[in-house]
């Protein structure tokens, strides 16, 4: 009985020193985060104060869209009380303009998370979005009215099986996407998702929609996945063809998988990124990870990281900004964007 009682210590001092090692890289303890500043010279900033822009998706046309008032439990509590924001970054000086949701959506029931936007070539605008609800994780499916700057609710995607804690999205085409669930609790299940949480243990997952039929693609085995992208490649014999990335924020990597039409979703290989990477930016070129060294509450510091088509990390910001917390980053033309979770946002122009 007592090497029972010894075992069970050494197991608990092993995963007590696991969950530290796990908190000093999170937060930046383990490494000097001014060691590679790199800082927006050129640039002219504005801060925008409002409820968080969590996640951004732009137009072909420079329409930049965000999600505003997110409530993530264990961190915050509903009720949901989200807003969509439009900025057409074409515009000199535009600020965010809430998009209007007609009825029958209730935008009371609205805890939204991840956005994209998808152009499906007729000239209509979908946006879909991640919603945490009032407690029953869905899609929600949208059209957008340019003259109204309204959004037409269309339907909602609900799999009480799959979708439990979904964070973000990416389309392949029109009710066709990926998704990812950073936690394995839902946040009806409160106090195991505080335990979740904090225990860093892996426990997301991908999964896949086409027409409202959605299904896990990977076991419960992901560090809290907290952004998706899909980008178009070459192999090996100069083929092309398309790769998923998506950001594992608590295991400080980001896992990457095939799409190949013969062979389906294959796993290829994870590439190793800063601590906090949040979410992802694709300009059509290259991909851009885009967090906060010391987490989405953090101190006012943030990083972005490109991914080039030759696979090659590099470090394009790296500096103090006015605001906390960063969870994304876009960019149109002359002008970046830079949004939180609970923050504001911050646009910056090239003088």
């Amino acid at each position: 009985m007592s090497l029972l009682f010894e075992l069970f210590g050494f197991v608990g001092i092993c995963w007590l020193a696991f969950i530290v090692n796990c908190q000093l890289e999170i937060y930046g303890f383990k490494r000097n985060l001014h060691e590679r500043e790199i800082a927006l010279h050129g640039f002219s900033c504005e801060e925008i104060r409002m409820e968080g822009a969590d996640t951004i998706s732009i137009t072909s046309d420079g329409l930049a869209f965000m999600t505003s008032g997110l409530k993530y439990p264990p961190l915050d509590a509903p009720p949901a009380d989200g807003v969509v924001y439009m900025i057409d970054l074409t515009t000199d000086g535009g600020d965010p303009i809430k998009v209007d949701i007609l009825a029958p959506f209730d935008p009371y029931k609205l805890n939204p998370h991840g956005i994209r936007v998808y152009e499906p070539g007729d000239g209509r605008i979908l946006v879909y979005i991640s919603n945490h609800g009032l407690g029953l994780d869905k899609v929600e499916k949208f059209e957008y009215s340019v003259s109204k700057n309204q959004l037409k609710w269309i339907n909602s995607f609900k799999q009480k099986k799959e979708f439990y804690s979904l964070n973000d999205i990416e389309m392949i085409a029109e009710d066709d996407f990926f998704f990812v669930n950073d936690q394995y609790f839902s946040i009806r299940q409160r106090f195991l998702r505080f335990l979740e949480y904090n225990s860093f243990v892996r426990f997301g997952s991908l999964g896949y929609c086409n027409k409202g039929n959605c299904q896990l693609a990977t076991k419960h085995n992901l560090g809290y996945p907290s952004g998706i992208s899909i980008r178009s490649t070459r192999d090996e014999n100069g083929q092309f063809r398309k790769e998923l990335i998506v950001v594992e924020k608590r295991a400080f990597r980001a896992s990457t998988y095939h799409l190949d039409p013969s062979n389906g979703f294959v796993f290829s290989h994870t590439i190793p990124l800063p601590a906090n990477m949040d979410n992802i930016f694709n300009d059509g070129e290259d991909i851009f990870f885009a967090g906060s060294p010391r987490g989405s509450n953090g101190d006012d510091l943030v990083e972005v990281v490109k991914l080039n088509t030759k696979n090659e990390l590099e470090t394009v910001i790296s500096t103090v900004l006015p605001i906390k917390g960063v969870t994304s980053y876009a960019h149109f033309e002359n002008k970046m964007l830079f949004g939180t979770q609970n923050s504001h946002l911050l646009i910056c122009t090239r003088d």
